[in-house]
């Protein structure tokens, strides 16, 4: 059990320093609310938890690799572009809240007192292994991206694999491509 003054300091740090959630699911939600008649679930909801939780910056993932969620009808790519329109859309309509596609971004952010949105993606499978898409989701806001969830894709095998190997030759450019472009790219291993 950690002594009061560990828990006194550490609620110090969570105020004074800002606080980053690296992996949200919660455009997946979105999705499902929104089309259930939810206007403004990230609006309406999710902004005050992340407010209450002292959180100033949101990785949300908004496509990916696994099964159900994020491939909808096995068009990843397509569940990416409306997960990337529920959470855009929002944060357009939504002062407290603003996209971080810049390094200005994320500085403008920590000073005031929005909510930092960065686009994520866990795993590549939206990406297709082409380099038009990976662009293309640039263009849309996409500054972080786990190379795999846990099975293979054209860029990487995941940490599912009996075998793990090395990035495909597609994934070595993918993975160029994204580090020209200035986007994050994570993988697990």
């Amino acid at each position: 059990m950690p002594s009061a003054a560990a828990i006194r300091r550490a609620e110090e740090l969570h105020r004074e320093l800002p606080v980053v959630d690296c992996h949200g699911d919660i455009p997946v939600d979105l999705w499902r609310r929104r089309r259930a008649g939810e206007r403004a679930p990230l609006a309406d909801d999710y902004a005050n938890r992340l407010r209450e939780g002292g959180v100033r910056i949101e990785f949300m993932t908004v496509g990916g690799d696994q099964p159900l969620t994020m491939d909808g009808i096995g068009s990843p790519e397509i569940r990416a572009l409306e997960l990337i329109d529920d959470v855009l859309s929002e944060i357009d309509s939504t002062p407290a809240l603003r996209a971080i596609r810049t390094a200005e971004d994320l500085d403008r952010t920590i000073a005031g007192q929005a909510i930092g949105i960065v686009l994520h993606f866990e795993g590549l499978a939206p990406v297709r292994g082409k380099l038009s898409l990976a662009r293309s989701f640039h263009r849309l806001g996409v500054r972080s991206a786990q190379l795999t969830w846990n099975m293979r894709n054209e860029v990487a095998d995941g940490i599912g694999e009996p075998m793990a190997s090395e990035l495909s030759a597609v994934g070595q450019k993918v993975v160029r491509e994204l580090d020209r472009l200035g986007v994050i790219s994570t993988c697990l291993t």
